[in-house]
Order: structure tokens, then sequence, then C-alpha cells
């Protein structure tokens, strides 16, 4: 079947122009039309992906066919993982209106779809309060780890010690670890970059320390954009390691 190298999933508007000639969507200027161009060095397999405007995930093969094409009710949100079985794992976006609503790679959804498009399970991961954003991670056991905002009032962040000058939104929004059990459709296990702050900013907080010193924490004001921003951490994707089983993720804005 197809292997952990044949998962990988792209979300790169640029594969829109090698795939016109396939239908896959409309010419907008010059570019050719068709498959562009094949070398050796191309990992052998398939490349999963799934266009960001559409509501279709696409497993296309090296010569640019389209083998399996999987139909939605929501665009990706973000990523998209194709299992040993054939399932496909998902993120979907619900465009949800409220705090969440103009934030960049904000989803809302994850779901399990077999090789003929039925869906098998669905959580929707979403309110005023938190969202499942970017990445996700289907684990050996069956379960998956998803990314997802939480909200903290301004009230919240000044408690834990965040200089009230990096509040230009008003609140923040630190990133969980969410694991999710399809089976019993429950939330089995969450971590969150707010239980593990340091700050040297106000010395009367209780996380009050040397943050060169405690590189096993998260220093609450450091802000890659001056005055702060509400997606403070902005993670961009999750992975796990079985061998060590540990869970790594990657955060832009924390480089």
């Amino acid at each position: 079947m197809i292997g952990r190298s044949a998962r990988a999933l792209t979300l790169l508007a640029a594969l829109l122009a090698l795939l016109t000639g396939a239908g896959l969507a409309s010419r907008t200027g010059d570019e050719p039309a068709g498959l562009v161009s094949k070398t050796a060095a191309a990992s052998p397999g398939y490349t999963l992906f799934a266009p960001l405007e559409q509501e279709r995930t696409y497993l296309v093969d090296l010569d640019g066919k389209v083998e399996h094409t999987w139909r939605h009710d929501s665009q990706p949100g973000l990523n998209q993982y194709l299992l040993e079985d054939g399932t496909l794992v998902r993120a979907g976006r619900l465009k949800l209106k409220g705090p969440f609503e103009g934030a960049k790679g904000q989803g809302g959804r994850i779901e399990a779809l077999d090789w003929n498009g039925n869906l098998l399970w669905r959580l929707d991961y979403a309110s005023s309060q938190h969202m499942q954003h970017h990445d996700i991670e289907p684990l050996p056991s069956g379960n998956v780890l998803l990314l997802a905002w939480e909200r903290k009032t301004a009230e919240e962040a000044i408690a834990a010690g965040r200089d009230p000058k990096l509040l230009r939104d008003g609140e923040v929004w630190p990133d969980t670890v969410v694991e999710y059990d399809p089976r019993t459709d429950q939330v089995v296990w969450k971590w969150s970059v707010w239980d593990h702050l340091i700050q040297d900013h106000d010395p009367t907080k209780a996380n009050h320390g040397d943050v060169a010193a405690h590189p096993e924490k998260v220093d609450v004001n450091y802000a890659v954009v001056g005055d702060g921003e509400a997606d403070w951490n902005h993670a961009n994707a999750i992975d796990y390691n079985a061998e060590l089983d540990q869970i790594m993720i990657s955060l832009r804005s924390h480089s």
C-alpha cells in the first residue's frame, strides 16, 4: 500500500498550474497546461494535496495523472494524510464567524473518510474559545493529534505576567495539542503552552524567573511582532516520533 513517504501532502497553490490540463483549476494567465517537468530526482510514489479553495483532495502520480479524488463539504483546514489502509484523515475549514474568523490557517474540523469517500468519523473542535488550526497527526493507536488555539483574555494574560504593551488585540491565543480518540469520540489528552510559562516582566507573579535559564519553559512576553498579536505562537505543524514517544510542533512565530 502507500507508505509514509507517499503520504506527502502539499497545499501549494503552485501545483494547480501543473494540473490544469486535468481540469482541476481554471487558467488565469500564460502558465503551461499539464505536467511541466519530471526528472529522475522525483521521489517515487504519489502526491496527496488539497487546494485551499476547493472542497477536494487529490492523489496524483508522477505524470500528473489524478489517480483518486475525495469530495468534501469543507475546504481544507489545512493538512490531509493518507493512511496505509487507504483512509484519508483530513482537517476541514468551517469558516465560523467570531474571534477566529480572520485567523490564518483556521480550520475547526477533523474527519476520516474511507477510500470510497464514506465518512467514518468527524470531530468539530471549534467554538468561541478554541479552534483547530493548520495541522493534525494520525497516531499508530488510531487516535489523532491536532493543533488548536485557546483564547485567553487580557486579564488572564496579565495575570500570567504578559506585558500589557503586548496585547495589541486585547487577547492571546496560546497553542494547545489535543489528542482525540475517534472510537470513543472523546478528547483523551491535552497539552497547553499556557501551562509552561516563564517571564521576567512582573516579579509579583509566581512564574517570574530567569528566562534564559529555563529553556523548558516559554517566555510569555516573547513576540516576533513588536506589539504582540493574538496568534502568539502560530504553530504550523505537528509530528509524532513513535520510537521516542515524543511530539514535535513547529512554531512560526517562535522560529
